[in-house]
């Protein structure tokens, strides 16, 4: 069983392990345009958006009391820290990255699943899949190995600014940051946090 730790943002990132996986169950979501273009403005209402981001970092909870899964959050205390006290607090070139891209950030949830059972992979990405609306979809792409990865937010009017992403990339981890960045930071965001993770 996985036990929660509130860990300082700069020793939390190196903590989690990835693999490459089949994709998962959203492949029939509607693309969004692509990088670089301005996002359409979420169809839905900010309040459902809020409530399912925190119902999903409630689930992520909970999943991280599984075998061989593991949940981290990072929060406002720690987060604060690293602003404060900049590059010489954290040394994780990805967690400076997300602080640089994000505006504001006051959050970080992780949910690493890639090496628990596939049923349990199947279960999380279904009951979190509850929780995501085709209308908040802002970025998804398929590798070369066929692994999806996706990323939900709630756009602004304008389309320029994505606030609080849900980063899922099928049968590895769940990544909710909750903060604002430039659109067009998405594609490239979600990429580097694969690769880094």
């Amino acid at each position: 069983m996985t036990k929660l730790y509130l860990i300082p943002i700069f020793l939390a990132a190196p903590l989690l392990l990835t693999s490459a996986v089949p994709s998962g169950i959203m492949d029939a979501a509607p693309s969004p345009p692509s990088a670089g273009a301005a996002f359409p403005a979420s169809t839905g209402t900010a309040g459902d958006y809020d409530q399912s981001f925190t119902e999903i970092t409630r689930l992520m909870e909970g999943f991280g009391e599984r075998d061989n899964v593991s949940y981290m959050k990072v929060g406002r205390v720690a987060m604060a820290m690293g602003k404060t006290f900049g590059k010489a607090a954290i040394s994780d070139p990805w967690l400076r990255m997300v602080i640089k891209a994000f505006r504001r950030v006051s959050g970080v949830f992780i949910l690493d699943y890639g090496e628990c059972l596939e049923s349990t992979k199947e279960l999380i990405e279904v009951e979190i899949g509850k929780y995501l609306s085709p209308n908040y979809l802002v970025y998804s792409n398929t590798d070369d190995f066929g692994v999806l990865d996706e990323a939900f937010g709630r756009t602004s009017s304008d389309g320029k600014i994505v606030s609080d992403l849900v980063i899922i990339l099928h049968g590895q981890s769940i990544i909710c940051i909750r903060g604002s960045l430039a659109s067009t930071d998405v594609p490239r965001t979600v990429n580097r946090l694969k690769r880094q993770l």
